[in-house]
């Protein structure tokens, strides 16, 4: 059986409980009880590395989910979407971040979620887009809080963690008073490619490094030139 889920039913049908056969698609399941473990896990495993977990949301889309994978928390979580934000936003989750770098005709929308929200991020990866978010502040009293994407070898977006884009704009950041950076931000989403378990676990382990690699090695180029990354 499958619950607690209500879905019309033919009048007369008394039986009770669902099949998975029964239900509509597309439909999200799961076992509540390995989230929950694995959930545990992870924010055990960052606090142990002294890391502030970020857990995406893209996936479940889901209050009741985001609240497990927070911890309870409802603070420090990515999507994919503004709509995916502004819904999280009204079930009461705060310092979301947008994990995809925005387009200029998105800011007015973004600078919605900076005024109603505590803390609310974008991610960059083009100065022409830069230079838009520096034209003018979100609203009265708040600056844009923006995470610089970093491309880790998927090759899909961000800039390039070894080339001159990524060091001049974190300084443009830097010299802002519109504007501030909080971090870097990766995807490796070229760990996704491949089937077979044993073949997997290596891609994403090999990943993995390649993400530490991009972001830290960043991270300390910005440094040494004078740039604060948090």
């Amino acid at each position: 059986g499958v619950g607690p889920l209500a879905l019309p039913r033919w009048d007369g049908d008394v039986s009770e409980g669902l099949k998975v056969k029964d239900l509509e698609t597309p439909c999200y399941l799961l076992y509540r009880s390995v989230l929950e473990r694995n959930a545990a896990r992870m924010l055990e495993r960052a606090g142990t590395l002294g890391c502030q977990l970020r857990p995406h949301q893209k996936t479940h889309k889901t209050l009741e989910a985001g609240a497990i994978v927070t911890g309870g928390s409802k603070r420090c979580v990515a999507v994919s979407t503004l709509a995916e934000a502004e819904f999280f936003a009204d079930g009461g989750f705060d310092d979301i971040l947008y994990a995809v770098p925005i387009s200029a005709e998105k800011l007015p929308r973004a600078a919605a979620l900076v005024q109603r929200l505590e803390k609310f991020h974008i991610a960059l990866d083009h100065p022409d887009t830069l230079s838009q978010v520096l034209s003018r502040g979100p609203c009265e009293g708040k600056v844009w809080s923006v995470f610089l994407m970093v491309d880790c070898g998927y090759g899909r977006d961000g800039v390039d963690p070894l080339g001159d884009v990524a060091m001049e704009m974190a300084k443009r950041l830097q010299r802002s008073d519109c504007a501030k950076l909080a971090g870097l931000y990766t995807h490796g989403g070229h760990s996704y490619d491949h089937e077979g378990l044993a073949e997997a676990v290596a891609r994403v382990r090999q990943t993995a490094a390649e993400e530490a690699a991009a972001v830290v090695g960043l991270a300390a180029r910005l440094r040494a030139a004078g740039v604060e990354v948090p």
